[in-house]
């Protein structure tokens, strides 16, 4: 392989899995300092971290909770499922963010002082969990150290 064609694969990489030949790489979060990997995992269960991320929610997902913007799809709906969809107040909106959890859904396991995030298991990309990762655990105040090593 080239370095002209390694630079345009690294370049390529957000555009799906990252990998040279059949070598796959996955993603190990360590925590730094005083942290402990289940300071990581409490911090990708509590949705409060997620709050940078919920701007990212698809429209299907709200369409989901509180029907389609069109009034006309939304009565049909209404109607076949047999109930209202919820009013967007803020309580309402509140309790959907709070109903996500963890939209990321994000599949690790524990290796060692890391969780690992196996590319092949998760439905993202390798760089978008990585940035959703960063802004979760900063937005927890965590200390950590995010490196892309090869599939196990």
């Amino acid at each position: 392989m080239s370095k002209y064609s390694l630079i345009k694969l690294m370049e390529n990489e957000e555009e799906g899995s990252f990998s040279l030949g059949n070598q796959v790489f996955d993603l190990l979060v360590t925590p730094i300092g005083d942290k402990t990997i289940s300071d990581i995992e409490n911090a990708i269960k509590n949705p409060k971290n997620y709050e940078k991320l919920y701007a990212k929610i698809s429209i299907s997902d709200l369409e989901n909770y509180f029907g389609p913007q069109n009034p006309a799809k939304k009565r049909a709906l209404e109607k076949q499922r047999g109930k209202a969809f919820p009013i967007k107040t803020a309580d309402e909106i509140k309790k959907f963010k709070e109903d996500l959890k963890n939209p990321n859904k994000f599949k690790f396991k524990i290796e060692g002082n890391s969780l690992r995030f196996p590319q092949r298991e998760n439905i993202l990309t390798l760089k978008q969990i990585e940035d959703n990762l960063k802004a979760i655990l900063d937005n927890a105040k965590i200390k950590y150290n995010i490196e892309r090593v090869l599939e196990n």
